[in-house]
């Protein structure tokens, strides 16, 4: 049986118009960055321009929104088809260059025109943080994804001339919950239940093409400790949380933030305490693209000697060439235990 090709194809909407045949014929190549949080996700193409009609006649609009996905063909044995969905994107940026001349079109997952970066003050009582993501989504037309069990009620909390996305972010990131924009939705997300998901596959050191380690301890912390007071006459309300996979430091984080409860100040310093130590160890790899892998998923790595062991993967770095050799950047850190 002859063994078919692989390759990659652009399906591509422009304002819900299908102009995937249009760019076929001119791309050179598809960049995608995928975050697992925290940072919006970016998409680049690549267009020869030779004919001048991407810089003037095709020339997009900036804040106009594209749908895009990937089609990976060939790429399972038995399977001649997977899609790769990224998601609704707006175009942000539009480089023309030559010679010869090229055309680049940018665009991001959080829209830069949406309302979700505008700032505005609102105060906010009694609401559990689900509900106030909840109201934020609604505001903005957007679908909302929570996948976490915990969910305090807020007693207070201040918008001051902050965008809701910012907002949103910053509780999140008290809470220890994660955040992402994609597909146009809010997705908020406990970030250590993700990494305590089984791999979803092995990458062995034969299959990367380049990778490099470190291992540190600065900015590494072995405990965390919180106390709390609200006032003079008020109980103190004290928490540590001591790591079991830290070597070569004994140094303590101080944490000063409010909390209402001991079940609440012993989730902060856990969270505070893995905030910090996720960059203990971490690792680059690069290595063909895959159509399994994308930011947060935990992976398995194994043939690196004392470097072996599970990684959640921070970022995906996608860089996909229509002459061929299509490759993926892997950013990850190893799984903290127990914390």
């Amino acid at each position: 049986m002859t063994k078919l090709a692989r390759r990659i194809d652009l399906n591509l909407k422009y304002e819900n118009k299908d102009i995937s045949a249009d760019v076929s014929s001119y791309l050179e190549g598809i960049d995608f960055t995928d975050n697992a949080s925290g940072e919006s996700d970016d998409f680049q193409i690549s267009l020869h321009d030779r004919e001048e009609l991407w810089s003037a006649d095709w020339f997009p609009s900036k804040g106009a929104k594209i749908q895009v996905d990937l089609i990976a063909k060939n790429w399972i044995p038995n399977k001649e088809e997977i899609n790769y969905p990224l998601g609704k994107l707006e175009i942000d940026q539009i480089d023309s260059d030559g010679k010869p001349e090229k055309v680049k079109i940018k665009a991001l997952s959080v829209f830069v025109s949406g309302s979700i970066r505008e700032e505005r003050s609102q105060g906010w009582e009694s609401i559990s943080i689900k509900g106030i993501a909840k109201e934020i989504a609604n505001r903005h037309g957007m679908p909302l994804f929570y996948d976490s069990d915990y969910n305090p009620i807020l007693e207070r909390k201040d918008q001051n001339e902050e965008s809701d996305l910012s907002f949103l972010m910053g509780i999140c990131k008290d809470a220890g919950l994660a955040l992402k924009i994609t597909d146009g939705k809010i997705v908020i997300f406990d970030e250590e239940s993700y990494e305590n998901k089984p791999p979803i596959i092995i990458i062995e050191k034969k299959q990367v093409e380049k990778y490099s380690f470190s291992s540190k301890i600065t900015d590494v912390y072995k405990c965390a400790k919180l106390t709390y007071q609200e006032g003079k006459k008020a109980k103190k309300i004290t928490a540590e949380y001591t790591a079991k996979d830290v070597e070569g430091t004994a140094k303590t984080l101080k944490i000063n933030q409010k909390v209402s409860s001991t079940t609440e100040a012993e989730r902060v310093v856990r969270k505070k305490l893995r905030e910090k130590n996720k960059a203990q160890n971490t690792a680059k790899l690069t290595l063909q693209w895959n159509c399994d892998i994308a930011a947060g998923v935990c992976v398995e790595l194994k043939g690196f000697n004392k470097m072996n062991g599970i990684y959640f993967i921070d970022k995906v770095s996608h860089s996909i060439r229509t002459s061929g050799g299509s490759k993926m950047s892997l950013e990850l850190h190893k799984r903290l235990e127990g914390y």
